[in-house]
């Protein structure tokens, strides 16, 4: 497929939709045993609402600290992140777990599935973590399920699914509170090209169809492609152009 085929969707560009997240001067380090080692360094970005942006880089250089900071998983040494203008580690270690809660869909490299749960249990879970009762944690859960094509398969447990069908239950457990930000860590990393395509064709499908904002960590450029826009990290810093 031609990188033209992956046109944003909808008539406006990024510009002229509202910013959702915005990462200022973002600084990330962890204290080890031989000193400081800085990972982010100074990053800035900012994504609007219902784009679908690859951050494309070599294994090490920051990829899933950055998203774990977009994501409140982590605290930034420096800078700021902000969500719908507000600053977001302004806010108490409880809100930052609200916020994670109902407004953030992880999808992860190694699916991180229950393996004694059966793939609607484990879509079901963010939904319970919200408190919500169990019928309709089920009710959301079987849409989710219906939404990446696995409503035959929602009884089956993890050992029982292709990798390619337990990415798309981690999708579904992501995508089954309705978030507003979906944040995937190398979602094609442990698959063949071709359950890697499908799963990368369903993503694109909730950003074009749903209007999903989606950010998308890969060291692949074939992956990268699927997005409407590509940002490139190596050694802490994001630029526009690929690194040679």
């Amino acid at each position: 497929m031609s990188e033209a085929a992956f046109s944003p969707p909808g008539p406006a560009s990024p510009g002229e939709r509202p910013e959702l997240a915005v990462a200022e001067g973002v600084e990330k380090e962890y204290r080890t045993g031989a000193g400081t080692l800085g990972v982010l360094r100074g990053v800035s970005l900012t994504v609007h609402e219902a784009e679908l942006v690859a951050v494309v880089g070599a294994s090490g250089v920051g990829k899933s600290t950055l998203l774990h900071v977009l994501g409140a998983l982590d605290r930034p040494t420096a800078g700021r992140v902000l969500f719908r203008g507000e600053d977001l580690f302004a806010r108490s270690d409880a809100e930052l777990t609200r916020f994670r809660r109902h407004e953030v869909g992880f999808v992860f490299q190694l699916y991180n599935l229950l393996a004694d749960f059966s793939a609607l249990e484990n879509a079901m879970l963010p939904a319970l973590v919200q408190r919500r009762p169990a019928a309709e944690a089920r009710r959301l859960a079987e849409e989710a399920l219906r939404e990446v094509g696995l409503t035959e398969r929602s009884s089956h447990r993890p050992g029982e699914l292709s990798g390619g069908e337990q990415q798309r239950v981690g999708i579904a457990r992501g995508i089954v509170t309705d978030p507003t930000l979906i944040l995937c860590d190398e979602p094609t990393g442990d698959l063949d090209r071709k359950s890697g395509d499908e799963v990368l064709d369903l993503l694109q499908a909730l950003n074009r169809q749903h209007k999903k904002t989606i950010i998308m960590v890969t060291h692949d450029p074939h992956a990268a492609a699927w997005a409407s826009r590509r940002l490139y990290l190596d050694k802490g810093q994001l630029s526009t152009e690929p690194v040679v």
